[in-house]
Parts: structure tokens; sequence; C-alpha cells
């Protein structure tokens, strides 16, 4: 299911899942991500961006006058320990990101890319569950879920439990996914809605300052 050739999702949808903050959890041994690398088995969107894209993606919305240099030069000192710490969580948005590539061009007119998504969610939870580690289990929590199943929105979903600690990584991933997926950053996106879905979106992405 391509992700450009979806509606934006209703105001009330978007309200009622993304409202709110989430717990985070850092990932450490025996994680696969490793900072400055491109990672995931998918290419194009469906893996996490490297460190020099994310460099990319910063000097962009300086460009855009979306942020300063100011703002840029913390968003530069802070990424590469943000994304050393949220190994874990960043596994599972790569996932997400793969399940988009893969049905980016799939013509039957099934939701697969929404259900792909929801059902990784359940699976990766009950999976932690089963292995008793109840604090990874928190990642895939039911905002995330939700989040999950709202068409374009669901592509980012790990995006919730990664803002809370690590606001600055979770703003610049968003503009880098959303540039990829849509042909615009995730702040322009916000300046062209109407105030209500503005606040809606920016509820999913707080600004990190």
């Amino acid at each position: 299911m391509r992700p450009r050739r979806h509606r934006e999702c209703a105001d009330a949808q978007c309200r009622g899942a993304i409202a709110g903050g989430s717990r985070s959890v850092t990932g450490r041994g025996g994680d696969e991500l490793k900072p400055g690398q491109g990672h995931g088995t998918v290419s194009g969107t469906g893996r996490i961006p490297a460190a020099d894209e994310l460099e990319r993606t910063v000097a962009a919305l300086v460009d855009e006058g979306c942020i300063s240099e100011a703002q840029a030069g913390h968003l530069r000192a802070i990424l590469p320990a943000q994304m050393e710490d949220s190994r874990y969580v960043l596994k599972h948005f790569g996932v997400h990101l793969g399940i988009g590539a893969v049905f980016a061009f799939d013509a039957i007119p099934l939701p697969l890319g929404t259900l792909g998504r929801v059902g990784w969610v359940g699976v990766a939870k009950a999976g932690e569950l089963l292995r008793g580690n109840r604090e990874r289990a928190r990642v895939h929590s039911l905002r995330v879920f939700l989040v999950a199943a709202i068409p374009l929105f669901g592509y980012v979903a790990y995006l919730v439990p990664l803002r809370r600690d690590h606001r600055e990584l979770a703003f610049v991933l968003a503009n880098h996914t959303w540039h990829k997926h849509t042909g615009r950053s995730y702040e322009q996106f916000v300046r062209a809605r109407s105030r209500l879905t503005a606040h809606t979106a920016r509820a999913m992405v707080p600004l990190p300052w």
C-alpha cells in the first residue's frame, strides 16, 4: 500500500490515538544498530537512516527556515548518543519502514501495510511478554498499536515511545521519513495543515526545544 496515496487522517481519529506521551525503553547489548551506518535489509525507505542522512535532513530544515543554525548545532551534537541509546526502538521503527517499502507498489486493494504494522506491534509485544521482558513489552503499547493503524501516520508509530526521552531524534526522524514518503518535511506538512490538524500533528512529534 503506497503511503502517499492515503488521505490525511481524520482529526478525531488522530487525536484519540496520539495525544499524550508514553514511556520509552533503551536497548543495548544484542541489538544490531550501530550509529553512523545504514541499517536493515530493505533498501530505500525501508531502513533506519544513517547518521549522514540525518545530518542532511538537519541541513535541509535550516535551509527551509524551519530551524535555526543554533538549533541545528544542538541536534548534531546530541543525535549520535540518542541513536545509540535508542537501538531497540529504532529496530522496530525500521521494521515499520520496511513494511511500507514492501507494500509501496502493492496492487491489491487491501490495507496490507496497515495490517502488517499493527500485526507487528502485537506480535512483538507478545514475544517480549513471553520472554519476560516487560520493560521492552511496554514499548509496544496500545498507543503505538492505535497509531500504527492510522494511514500515513502509522509508519512512524514507534516515534511514540521514542519522543519522551529523545525528542531530538524523534523530530529529525519524523522529518526525514516524511520527506521520503511525501516529498516534503514534517514541518512543511504541519505548516500547511489547519489549526486542529497541525495541533494533532505537533502532539505526535513535539518540537525538541
